[in-house]
């Protein structure tokens, strides 16, 4: 039995962005919806229009990542491998061969994020896992999130252990409020059977 690719296994990483340039090639949806992702981690955002990546060589100088979100398969891939031969981290929208790093789908609650991915294989599944994910992990629980984060912070500053912590009382409102979700969810599921064949 294979994972149904040809691809070794990616690995999950959580990159720092703060004060790191990345560039976004393209000026459609998929380059807007990139410019929003990078929005919100401190980096130093570099819009570049759909051009060969000897065009905009300038504005690409210093990227520590690429996206190449250009609209063309053609002119993404060759950013792509012009971003390569560079050793820039670069993702090319759809193209998974020519990409050094894949994009997840993400949730977000506060501090937690959770990213779900198929190498490449069926990217809407992922999609699909991270939208019933967020219907059970309700934002009532951000607050509960930051509250243990704080304790956290607050065991370290003093010279705390971190794991010395009570943390499966500090964790058990969170994992409530989500298995009541669940548990919702499987009611709501039994009084509405689906419908005989």
């Amino acid at each position: 039995m294979t994972d149904g690719t040809d691809r070794a296994r990616t690995l999950p990483v959580m990159l720092d962005l703060r004060g790191r340039r990345a560039a976004v090639v393209g000026d459609g949806d998929v380059a807007r919806q990139r410019l929003a992702l990078l929005a919100v981690t401190g980096a130093e955002v570099v819009v570049a229009p759909p051009a060969p990546p000897e065009d905009i060589a300038e504005q690409l100088e210093g990227a520590w990542l690429v996206f190449a979100a250009t609209g063309s398969d053609a002119l993404d891939a060759s950013i792509a491998a012009w971003a390569t031969a560079r050793g820039i981290w670069v993702n090319a929208h759809d193209q998974t061969r020519a990409c050094t790093f894949q994009m997840p789908a993400q949730l977000h609650r506060g501090p937690l994020t959770a990213a779900f991915g198929t190498g490449g294989a069926v990217p809407s599944l992922a999609v699909a896992v991270r939208d019933l994910l967020a219907e059970l992990i309700p934002d009532d629980v951000v607050p509960l999130i930051v509250d243990a984060a704080d304790q956290r912070r607050a065991a370290k500053a003093a010279g705390q252990p971190a794991f010395s912590l009570p943390w499966s009382a500090i964790l058990a409102p969170i994992l409530q409020e989500i298995e009541a979700r669940i548990a919702e969810r499987a009611a709501t599921r039994a009084a509405d059977p689906p419908p005989a064949v």
